[in-house]
């Protein structure tokens, strides 16, 4: 009979999905560290507790919505941990300069809320061009028109207006990715147009969202129950290195060093840089981890409707709400979400989650701030992707996060779940599992 496999050492830097996935993956199978620079472990899934009144309420401020088509294994995951959701509402609305142009997608009705746009030669031409949009482009892709271009030459290209780029497609592709409308029309046009035509943002009829029940904190929990004080908060790693032995040390802030068989880097990939910058990382994956840029936005957690579009009936779950400087400029993207709506709490208790806010909400309705940080995408971030796959399990080191893929939390469960896996962990819902990488284990 043969002898159980040794237990691996495997260090996991960064707790929210990725490495939460990850640490719950190999849990069953490794010894598990998971290390935290923050006081609060899980990163954007964060859900917050207000006193509405006297009333309690539990609301998130980063990871909200899912779907079933685009978020398999999160779906899977929450069916074996059993967590439950519910049926959410995904609508947009464009606000400008205080309400002078505004619309919302929810029905017809809420397209004109503002009146005047039934009768803007402009508006109606926009209409049109969204039909023409969802067509054109994937004609293009199939055809091979796209080449390298980004998604700003397309449009130009095929002779888009400006109406329909800057109150239509780049602001809601804006607010996806929380990216400014400049670095937006920098975004590849193949990548652009794979991604609207996987979230069926091309058809009219849009996927079924839905949010957990109670809280997205309710399903980091569950991943992080049996770790116990395995989770080490406050603890910010800050150099790798390598040992002879084949080994991995790692240095916290206050310069204790422990080795490691394994590290899973399941932070931002600025992060990542940052701690191998400071040791023994490799040129070339410097390279690639400095081509994935991160972006920080504040967020603020309030109940003033002043963040909300002017007609209460372009009100919409998220909300564009875009100004115009004195120069002519754009103010920075500001994003509002309605929770109510989002998160089917009371609409006698409006709550907002504003995304950098143009100017500051009133003291008095404001319940809590935040920065959470984003990726940037441009055709050399997605060229660094492609090169990542070739790093993993180099120097017994893995990369996970949202940053490996579209940015979302399917993206960073995924890559945290492959990481695990390459290190021997056990996914419940995957039928076959995948040979694990070979790893050095050094000696005790």
């Amino acid at each position: 009979m043969n002898a159980p496999a040794p237990r691996k050492k495997i260090a996991i830097i960064g707790s929210g999905i990725s490495g939460a996935a990850a640490a719950w993956s190999l849990n069953f199978t490794q010894d598990v560290t998971l290390f935290e620079s923050e006081e609060r472990a899980g990163g954007h899934t964060c859900t917050v507790d207000v006193d509405y009144d006297g009333t309690p309420i539990s609301v998130d401020v980063g990871f909200i919505v899912f779907n079933e088509r685009n978020y398999p294994n999160l779906c899977a995951l929450f069916d074996h941990l059993d967590v439950k959701s519910e049926k959410t509402n995904m609508s947009f609305a464009l606000s400008l300069n205080g309400g002078q142009r505004e619309w919302c997608g929810i029905n017809l009705g809420t397209v004109f809320s503002q009146k005047a746009n039934m009768f803007s030669p402009s508006f109606l031409w926009m209409l049109r061009e969204i039909t023409r949009f969802n067509k054109q482009c994937l004609k293009d892709r199939d055809g091979g028109f796209l080449g390298t271009m980004t998604i700003g030459q397309y449009l130009n290209k095929r002779k888009f207006s400006k109406r329909f780029q800057d109150d239509y497609l780049i602001p809601m592709a804006a607010a996806i990715w929380s990216t400014p409308k400049v670095k937006m029309l920098a975004f590849p046009a193949m990548s652009f147009i794979q991604f609207f035509e996987n979230h069926r943002l091309l058809e009219l009829e849009p996927p079924t969202w839905r949010t957990v029940s109670g809280g997205s904190r309710n399903y980091h929990q569950k991943l992080l129950a049996t770790l116990g004080d395995r989770v080490k908060l406050n603890t910010q790693i800050t150099a790798y290195n390598k040992s002879d032995d084949g080994s991995v040390l790692l240095t916290d802030q206050n310069g204790e060093t422990e080795r490691f068989d394994a590290v899973v880097f399941a932070c931002h990939s600025d992060q990542a840089l940052s701690i191998l910058a400071s040791g023994d990382g490799s040129e070339e994956t410097k390279s690639v981890l400095a081509d994935i840029k991160y972006k920080p936005n504040r967020v603020i957690l309030h109940r003033d409707p002043t963040f909300m579009p002017k007609r209460k009936k372009a009100w919409a779950a998220w909300n564009y709400m875009r100004e115009t400087e004195a120069n002519g400029e754009e103010s920075e993207i500001c994003l509002t979400y309605w929770m109510n709506r989002l998160q089917n709490i009371d609409f006698e208790k409006p709550l907002f989650v504003t995304l950098n806010p143009t100017r500051e909400p009133d003291p008095s309705k404001v319940f809590g701030e935040w920065t959470f940080d984003h990726p940037q995408y441009d055709q050399a971030a997605f060229d660094a992707q492609k090169r990542i796959s070739f790093l993993q399990g180099n120097d017994n080191i893995f990369f996970a996060g949202a940053w490996t893929g579209f940015g979302f939390h399917e993206d960073g469960l995924r890559s945290g779940l492959e990481a695990a896996e390459a290190l021997g962990g056990h996914v419940p819902w995957r039928s076959l599992e995948p040979e694990a990488l070979p790893i050095v284990v050094a000696a005790e």
